[in-house]
């Protein structure tokens, strides 16, 4: 499960602690300080739980505004870009010492947050097929091509430096995003893999994320099916229109096919939004288990 649910109203350790409470044995930790690295080398296994993941940047240097480095990779002000490749690597770093394996990155946002929006009311309004829906979508898509044009090389270098810090022994774990101008997408993620062929470079699936842009309209399913080959871990969670982050069971999604895919020992992690209450959480978690176990939901 991951730290996401609480850690951000809680402080990391008392996030730690509840995440306990709920009886899951294995997590993926964010929302880390300097301090919270210390306390976790030296008290986490004493926690009861293990860290199957990290999920970039952790630990969290941004300061208390909670602006998300995460985003600032394709940023015009060079000093952002720089910080959030310094917050990068020093996950990969942490994750290193720690014994994590996989850390999970966004790559940036192409800042088309409006002609998404545009897309979101003319979808609410008439259906994914009605005229202004299909207008909406096609100046989206159109719009994020063309942002996505002008930062190619921005995006590249930082895989770039992303995949030379990770080495041998960490998995650089690129998620599909909640918006379509936000990167990387799976058609990203292939052509990113395709470039560096490294070993180092997975794809980590969100899955409500996709359902959101499926619901959208945006949602590129051959795209997907290639970055599918590269599968490294998944982000768990239903949605209901745009309205992610929710347990399973709430919303609309089908996770049989995905957890079809998955590979023994490959990473599972609920990340759920912290409106989530414990016993929420906790039907989420059976649902998945009965979904397992019989195929129904």
């Amino acid at each position: 499960m991951s730290l996401r649910w609480c850690v951000h109203e809680l402080g990391f350790r008392a996030a730690v602690r509840r995440v306990r409470e709920l009886g899951v044995s294995a997590v993926e930790l964010c929302g880390m300080s300097g301090p919270d690295v210390d306390w976790w080398r030296d008290e986490g296994a004493g926690s009861g739980l293990t860290a199957v993941s990290v999920h970039a940047p952790c630990p969290d240097g941004s300061d208390a505004s909670r602006q998300y480095p995460g985003d600032w990779f394709l940023d015009d002000d060079p000093q952002r870009r720089a910080a959030a490749v310094s917050y990068a690597v020093d996950s990969i770093r942490f994750a290193r010492q720690a014994g994590i394996r996989h850390v999970v990155y966004h790559l940036g946002s192409y800042q088309r947050r409006e002609l998404f929006t545009a897309l979101v009311d003319a979808v609410d309004a008439g259906g994914p097929q009605c005229r202004a829906a299909r207008q909406a979508r096609g100046a989206y898509l159109q719009g994020v091509e063309q942002a996505a044009t002008a930062v190619r090389d921005r995006l590249r270098s930082t895989v770039e430096r992303l995949l030379t810090e990770a080495g041998e022994d960490v998995v650089v774990c690129l998620e599909n995003r909640y918006r379509h101008d936000q990167a990387p997408s799976p058609a990203g993620v292939v052509a990113l893999a395709e470039e560096f062929r490294s070993p180092a470079l997975g794809y980590w699936h969100d899955t409500g994320h996709e359902a959101a842009q499926r619901h959208l309209g945006v949602w590129d399913n051959g795209a997907a099916d290639a970055a599918l080959q590269l599968l490294a871990g998944m982000h768990l969670h239903d949605c209901g229109g745009v309205d992610d982050h929710r347990p399973p069971g709430e919303g609309y999604y089908d996770f049989s096919p995905i957890l079809a895919r998955r590979a023994p020992s490959m990473p599972l992690v609920l990340e759920l939004a912290s409106s989530a209450s414990a016993e929420r959480v906790l039907a989420g978690i059976a649902f998945l288990d009965r979904l397992a176990r019989t195929g129904r939901r």
